[in-house]
């Protein structure tokens, strides 16, 4: 399996500069034929979606005075769009035309402004604003400095990520404005998200009916499908995932990635069923299809990443590392994933930072919580505190008489890796 696809940029400068030019016009022309269309960026009256995705208009780059600055700019701009346009979380629209918006049957509900000025040691900065323009309030932002070491892309990834991710900040407000409605569509696929993290029992039923409702679109059909087939397997998770199980959520993945192999979670659903089925060779396929449809999804580099470092993959530890760098803050969803990466290869620094990670969200399921922390208190050699965590997540678990594997199953479905992580807190002395 080849290393993570990424663009071919340098840094913009002499003779780069038209090439660079050319190509991230050439981009922005990709996108319009894939139908990223022209959208009004002004304020809409309307605040629900209808079951769709949200609008979200980028704005043309700001602040670029001189020759690079505007290279910088353009580039800068292609690579937000390419990006943009890759998650499911929201509809693209770019340039702001009003002779379109008659003609755009979805108002826009984001707006976000690009600015370049001036950093340090010569580089620029890209400063970043996230706007609600259904009720004018900015709702995030961000800069970066754009290294010269450093191709241009590698420094705006975290950006996309932060904005468009799964758990970024576009799907967290969208979250916070379904106030629990999670009747159909859109809302629906924020409700599983949502029900991923927390495992809430009262979830269950009502992600487990919108889910049967088909969404808006092939792309959120394709997600919805996606995400029946991880709901295929989660149902089975407290028995070992059997093979009825394991061939409906194969289905389901294939639907979902007949109805648009572009869109990365069909992919990445077709990987997660063939990796928890022991299937490497075919974990191994989809997920590098996932990764071309959209190499920004922090949750699906962690997931694949780790599956694939299971089975051996060298490109597994690149996927992971990745996935570390592109983390979204709050995100508890990838968490287990990096824990276990960190652990493998011994970084107590990033062990350290997890744990920081972990503090303060109230909205992760208690087992999934104390698990993770009896694995980061165990690598840092805190022998007390891990075995406090697992006896918090032991009572937690509710399942106090039965073995360590059928308290971890619902947690860690693959067999390979649940069968480390056991060993691992046997031999520290966690589990007697």
């Amino acid at each position: 399996m080849a290393p993570l696809a990424r663009p071919d940029t340098t840094t913009v400068s002499g003779k780069w500069l038209l090439v660079v030019l050319i190509s991230g016009l050439a981009l922005i022309g990709v996108l319009f034929a894939w139908g990223v269309l022209p959208a009004d960026g002004g304020p809409s009256t309307i605040a629900s979606n209808n079951g769709s995705s949200p609008v979200v208009y980028l704005a043309p780059v700001t602040g670029a005075h001189d020759a690079q600055a505007v290279t910088i700019a353009n580039t800068a701009y292609a690579f937000m769009a390419d990006g943009l346009s890759r998650s499911w979380v929201a509809q693209l629209r770019l340039f702001s035309n009003s002779e379109h918006s008659a003609k755009d049957p979805q108002p826009v509900s984001y707006r976000i402004e690009t600015q370049i000025g001036d950093g340090v040691d010569g580089n620029k900065m890209l400063f970043v604003r996230l706007s609600d323009v259904r009720s004018s309030t900015m709702l995030w932002s961000n800069s970066v400095i754009l290294d010269a070491r450093q191709p241009l892309a590698d420094n705006i990834a975290p950006i996309i990520s932060q904005l468009v991710s799964p758990f970024g900040a576009i799907a967290r407000h969208e979250t916070q404005l379904a106030n629990g409605d999670y009747s159909a569509g859109y809302t629906c696929l924020l409700g599983y998200l949502g029900y991923l993290s927390s495992r809430a029992p009262e979830l269950r039923e009502p992600i487990r009916s919108c889910l049967q409702k088909p969404a808006p679109g092939a792309r959120l059909e394709a997600v919805r499908f996606a995400f029946l087939s991880f709901f295929a397997l989660d149902r089975d998770r407290e028995i070992s995932s059997s093979s009825a199980a394991i061939q409906e959520a194969v289905v389901l993945a294939r639907q979902a990635t007949s109805i648009d192999p572009k869109e990365a979670y069909g992919q990445f659903s077709l990987a997660r069923a063939y990796f928890i089925n022991n299937d490497c060779g075919s974990g191994r396929r989809y997920s590098q299809l996932a990764i071309d449809a959209n190499r920004y999804d922090p949750s699906l580099l962690a997931v694949l990443g780790n599956f694939s470092s299971a089975c051996g993959f060298d490109e597994g530890a690149e996927m992971l590392d990745t996935a570390y760098k592109y983390r979204v803050e709050g995100e508890s969803y990838a968490r287990l994933s990096l824990i276990l990466a960190a652990i493998r290869t011994g970084d107590v620094q990033r062990l350290a930072t997890l744990r920081e990670a972990g503090k303060g969200f109230d909205t992760v399921s208690a087992p999934y919580h104390y698990l993770c922390e009896t694995l980061i208190a165990t690598s840092l050699g805190d022998k007390a505190l891990a075995k406090a965590n697992w006896t918090r997540f032991v009572r937690a678990t509710g399942k106090a008489e039965q073995s360590a594997d059928a308290m971890i199953r619902p947690l860690i479905l693959a067999d390979a890796v649940r069968a480390k992580v056991i060993l691992y807190l046997t031999s520290h002395g966690i589990i007697e």
